[in-house]
């Protein structure tokens, strides 16, 4: 136990380091919320950054956390090797078995007969069991096996949904659907069968996770802490993928096993919502933060009804489940298409007092709200002009070839912003000059980092049904490609150094300088290359309005600060209008800008356009601190990407030339028997973007 106690301190040690090389800061909210002692399950979301997510959890948590890792990562020999050290939990994912089995299937006989399914050249006696998933192509449905009678005859145990019933009963090409629908009220038995079926099927099986459960279960009880990703693998969408109820039947399932411990007393576990939430997750440098949230409570009668089992087992899963999303969800910004995320980054912006600066946690607190109360008033009319408004300002911002908060400095131009621009452009100079050896030492690295990060994300994107570029793959491979890249390429220039050293030196000097070289001098040039290049990009940002302030007239710039000031006091007014009606009589505590400071803001607002300087005004360099955007869920997808299978959520996304993304529902199968009571389950899930898994509630029940 303490040797696997010093490993594990050991790891987080070393993964703080990593992460604070990748990333440029990492902060954590939160932290005294986690119950010091006792059973915790941390349910954390969105998994966007793939094997970077342990790692985040691990260094922020208070506690020490074992995780559920999918069986294929552990397979793997350094990420296995660690996951190993740190006592994780393989589980087998049923995804990671999906097959392609060769043949077409149909149905003989819909009418009378919608649960038998037939196949042209099948092996289903191979290739399929009882409660396997058959999952058709192009987002029809999915159905499961209830007894395979042949390798040619399947006994279903649900039909099909109703768009497959059609498309498997008419004639269609090899891996695309008709549009057409034939009459179904003809018996299509007599037909020749060589015209019908769907090639291009998956099948899914059945995987027994009773052991993975009592393995969780013990752990729980011995007081420890789980860390559980929900929706399953990592991705990269705009939105939480549908919540797998796992983690609920786990905390159950302990709770109702320990119900009336006599020595120990009941169990009580807690389950703990942690986000995460990057600026730019694939990109190095970026940004962090990670937030917990208050602990779900899981009360003894929410037990007692899972103990019931049947449907009040569903029930209680259910209620859990609806829980701790919502507790998770009010930790996460989401937007679900571009336009809404640049009009909520703008009226944040817009809405802070230009004397006010805010560092980036409560930049995202502000956007949270911002977010949410758009959510609500996104068809009030007073937000529907607004919105227009804001984007028509932006599309000033580009014209200009400026940022938001560089509109206060192109006004106030003279000698002394002539003076900057030169001297700015001389540090500049000298920082690429300092940054240039360590640029050229670093270049192969960095390009074959960037190589095989995006080699493995377009090989992610194809093994997947749910990633959209998979971009959640790219920080994790750049991390993995650095840790053996770096020491390489170190070692190589460090072998090169030593080669070159004059034998004249004895073998310990040489070696000891060459140890210098490796040890020493090659990371501190590589930092101060990352902090020089940093610094050096602050400052080149800052050239453009400096520049614009020197030589452009006030007049010519005089429109777009008239539409900022407008837009400033436009916001408030909605802000005063529509806040307490939001918050109710909360609404003066929630506030993050008092309302004197907003007046204040729209007096700062006109002074910039009578082209005055602020009070305390100073030509800062402002860098990605305070221009990087809030909403860290919205990642606009590649134009070649035009339509991506929805994994979970019940629809397709759709990408227009814009790069918006956009929703077309389709109806979706579902395994099980389908009651009055699964169906309003099942459009809750849709609603609320979680699932409750029939095979999962199935383990619970020993089936």
């Amino acid at each position: 136990m303490i040797l696997a106690t010093l490993v594990y301190d050991f790891v987080v040690a070393v993964a703080w380091l990593i992460l604070r090389v990748f990333f440029r800061e990492v902060r954590t909210r939160g932290k005294h919320l986690v119950p010091k002692y006792g059973p915790v399950i941390f349910v954390c979301a969105p998994h966007a950054n793939q094997f970077i997510d342990p790692l985040m959890l691990m260094t922020a948590a208070p506690r020490r956390v074992g995780f559920l890792t999918a069986k294929k990562s552990m397979d793997r020999a350094f990420i296995g090797s660690v996951a190993k050290l740190l006592h994780s939990i393989p589980v087998s994912r049923p995804q990671d078995y999906t097959t392609k089995p060769k043949g077409k299937i149909y149905l003989p006989d819909s009418l009378s007969n919608p649960l038998l399914l037939k196949g042209v050249n099948t092996t289903f006696l191979k290739d399929l069991a009882p409660r396997t998933i058959i999952t058709l192509p192009s987002g029809l449905g999915s159905s499961e096996v209830g007894s395979v009678i042949s390798d040619t005859e399947v006994l279903l145990k649900v039909p099909f949904p109703a768009t497959a019933i059609v498309s498997l009963t008419q004639p269609i090409m090899i891996d695309s659907v008709s549009s057409e629908s034939r009459d179904l009220t003809k018996d299509s038995s007599n037909a020749d069968v060589s015209d019908f079926g769907i090639a291009g099927f998956t099948a899914t099986p059945h995987l027994d996770q009773s052991e993975l459960f009592d393995q969780v279960i013990s752990r729980l009880h011995e007081g420890r802490s789980v860390g559980i990703f929900p929706e399953g693998g990592s991705h990269d969408r705009s939105d939480l993928l549908p919540l797998k109820a796992g983690f609920c039947i786990m905390a159950l399932s302990a709770m109702a096993k320990h119900y009336n411990d006599p020595i120990h007393g009941p169990l009580d576990v807690k389950i703990v919502p942690v986000s995460l939430n990057y600026f730019h997750p694939d990109k190095f440098r970026s940004r962090a933060v990670v937030e917990f949230g208050d602990p779900v409570k899981i009360d003894r009668e929410l037990v007692n009804l899972y103990m019931m089992g049947g449907e009040n087992k569903r029930k209680a899963i259910e209620v859990l489940l609806d829980a701790v999303f919502h507790r998770l969800k009010g930790l996460l910004v989401t937007a679900p298409d571009y336009d809404q995320l640049m009009f909520i980054q703008a009226a944040r912006r817009l809405y802070r007092p230009l004397h006010i600066k805010f560092d980036f946690e409560t930049t995202l607190e502000l956007t949270r709200k911002f977010s949410a109360g758009y959510e609500k008033y996104k068809d009030h009319p007073m937000i529907i002009d607004l919105r227009k408004r804001v984007l028509e300002y932006n599309q000033m911002l580009h014209d200009y070839g400026i940022e938001d908060h560089q509109v206060k400095t192109i006004s106030v131009g003279g000698y002394r912003e002539a003076f900057l621009l030169v001297f700015r452009s001389f540090l500049l100079l000298l920082m690429f000059f300092v940054a240039f050896p360590g640029g050229i030492l670093n270049s192969p690295i960095i390009y074959l980092c960037q190589k095989i990060a995006h080699q493995k994300a377009k090989e992610a994107k194809a093994g997947s049904t749910v990633k959209i570029a998979g971009k959640d793959v790219i920080g994790t491979w750049k991390v993995l490609s650095g840790l053996v890249l770096v020491p390489t390429f170190y070692a190589f220039y460090t072998s090169l150094y030593f080669i070159s050293l004059p034998h004249t030196s004895s073998l310990l000097t040489r070696i000891l300088k060459s140890l210098l070289i490796l040890t020493i001098i090659l990371p501190s040039i590589a930092i101060l290359t990352i902090r020089t290049s940093e610094v050096g990009y602050a400052y080149f940002k800052s050239l453009r309005p400096l520049f614009l302030a020197i030589m452009t007239p006030a007049v010519a710039t005089a429109p777009i600060r008239k539409a900022r000031l407008d837009l400033q006091r436009e916001i408030n007014v909605a802000i005063e209008k529509l806040g307490p009606e939001f918050y109710g009589d909360e609404f003066s505590d929630q506030r993050i800008v008092s309302r004197q400071e907003a007046i204040n803001g729209e007096g700062d607002g006109e002074a910039v356009l009578r082209g005055k300087r602020l009070d305390g005004f100073r030509w800062e360099v402002v860098g990605e601190k305070e221009t990087d955007d809030g909403v860290f869920l919205f990642e606009e997808p590649d134009e070649d990407n035009e339509w991506e299978e929805d994994g979970g959520s019940g629809g397709r996304l759709k990408v227009g030339s814009a790069g918006i993304m956009q929703r077309r529902s389709r109806s979706r199968g579902r395994v099980g028997v389908v009651t009055n009571m699964a169906l309003r389950r099942r459009q809750r899930s849709r609603n609320h973007s979680f699932e409750i898994e029939e095979a999962d509630v199935d383990v619970a029940e020993g089936k």
